[in-house]
């Protein structure tokens, strides 16, 4: 997978709007690793697949859950992954007016979250930011 976070235009595509926030899918330009993510998953591991996205529809209507099992907060990095019981894994950070904006996936293979995809999720936050700040951050048309 690769890790680089290139810090240019940030292009935000819609996953899910609920009545308690929305979430967007971050990518840059015509790249959208997230989706990447989902379309492997979507084939590989159907059954988890269904759960991520029934986890993702809660959470847009909900917020993020206070269970441990399928959403775990990264306080000191600000960060938090929805998880699945099978592994899959979306890494995500809040920004303001109730936006959960998700960086990647990936599954899971070990007891713990690998450094390299926690780095990878602090890099993407940073370089949003950062396009934000420039006014940098395009919406897309069409959603994930």
């Amino acid at each position: 997978m690769n890790l680089k976070v290139n810090t240019g235009c940030v292009v935000l595509r819609q996953i899910r709007k609920g009545s308690r926030c929305t979430i967007y899918a971050m990518g840059e330009n015509h790249v959208c690793v997230l989706q990447e993510f989902f379309v492997q998953a979507r084939q590989d591991h159907t059954k988890e697949f269904a759960k991520l996205l029934a986890l993702v529809a809660y959470v847009a209507d909900h917020g993020p859950l206070r269970n441990e099992q399928k959403c775990r907060f990264f306080s000191g990095e600000k960060l938090f992954e929805l998880k699945t019981p099978g592994g899959l894994r979306v890494m995500a950070f809040w920004d303001e007016n109730q936006v959960i904006i998700c960086t990647h996936g990936f599954l899971k293979k070990k007891q713990r979250t690998p450094p390299g995809q926690l780095e990878h999720a602090v890099k993407a936050r940073d370089a949003y930011f950062q396009a934000k700040a420039r006014q940098a951050v395009q919406i897309a048309r069409d959603p994930l």
